[in-house]
């Protein structure tokens, strides 16, 4: 026979009050034994919990359950999206990384020059027939201007010589050292300008008016002889950059003499404003004086770039 469950209904414990009450009342009147062992029975029952009350304290395991399995799912995707950020991230600096050294190498590679001096008179063999001189390898670069003037300087200290007296024809007597290095093929950052320049001046062809720029003496201008360019002085500079610093600056170039935000500047050049792809050239053209920052986020090409 199947269990029967049987529902009581709720013990009125405000009758029980009264009823206890009333029966204190007959204690003098009555027999106090009786009335003494009912009282006893009222206040057990009083103190009996109803059956709705003690189902209200029972856990239910279902409900536990439930919550268990929320709190798992909860925590495994909280867990895995964290996960895809983290990877994301590392991603992103991997790519950073990889175009960094790329970028390096480039850089390092497209400021090596190779000069080569020679002393003395070359002797050929009495059956020597002359080589064939191998085909010039094209580079990508603009040609650097040629050095001359009286043949008694080494080529850099000649380029560089030259590039003053250019500046000065072009009407400015004390350039930059950004100026003088790019008009003159080199990097103003690298030892193959400064250390050319530093014996012109050892030589008392050339001064420091400040510590950013230079003049030409009297004794240099007799040395010198000014560049003829076939190209304008910004596309000698761009051809003579790593290839994103000639991206980016070519982008922000484009919008001279206005300043540009970053995420324009960026964009002409194919880079997120955001990546260490752009901001890295970018702070190395601001280094070469060849941008600056004229207010927060934004961008401009340096002025001498367009002179006439």
């Amino acid at each position: 026979m199947a269990d029967q469950q049987v529902k009581t209904a709720a013990v009125d414990r405000e009758r029980l009050r009264a009823i206890i009450g009333d029966a204190v009342k007959q204690v003098e009147s009555d027999d106090p034994a009786r009335l003494r062992a009912e009282i006893a029975r009222l206040t057990a029952e009083l103190a009996k919990p109803t059956r709705s009350t003690a189902a209200q304290t029972e856990p239910d395991a279902t409900a536990i359950a439930a919550a268990d399995r929320r709190g798992y799912e909860r925590g495994f995707w909280e867990a895995a999206s964290q996960a895809k950020v983290a990877y994301e991230t590392l991603k992103e600096q991997i790519r950073g990384t990889v175009r960094r050294f790329a970028d390096s190498l480039e850089q390092n590679i497209a400021s090596e020059k190779l000069e080569l001096t020679q002393s003395g008179s070359p002797v050929a063999p009495p059956s020597a027939s002359p080589s064939p001189k191998p085909a010039a390898v094209p580079t990508g670069r603009a040609p650097t201007p040629a050095a001359s003037g009286d043949g008694s300087l080494p080529g850099p200290q000649q380029r560089i010589l030259n590039s003053l007296a250019t500046w000065l024809k072009l009407g400015q007597g004390r350039p930059s050292n950004a100026q003088v290095a790019w008009l003159a093929g080199y990097s103003p950052s690298s030892s193959s300008y400064a250390n050319p320049r530093s014996a012109l001046r050892t030589s008392g062809l050339i001064e420091y008016p400040s510590p950013d720029l230079l003049s030409i003496t009297a004794a240099g201008r007799a040395k010198a002889s000014a560049f003829t360019l076939t190209s304008s002085l910004l596309d000698f500079v761009l051809s003579n950059l790593p290839g994103p610093e000639a991206r980016i600056l070519g982008s922000i170039a484009k919008h001279y003499p206005k300043a540009v935000p970053n995420e324009i500047a960026a964009a002409g050049a194919n880079y997120s404003a955001t990546s260490s792809s752009y901001a890295n050239p970018r702070s190395a053209l601001r280094s070469k004086d060849l941008i600056d920052y004229p207010e927060k986020d934004h961008v401009r090409a340096a002025e001498w770039l367009f002179a006439a």
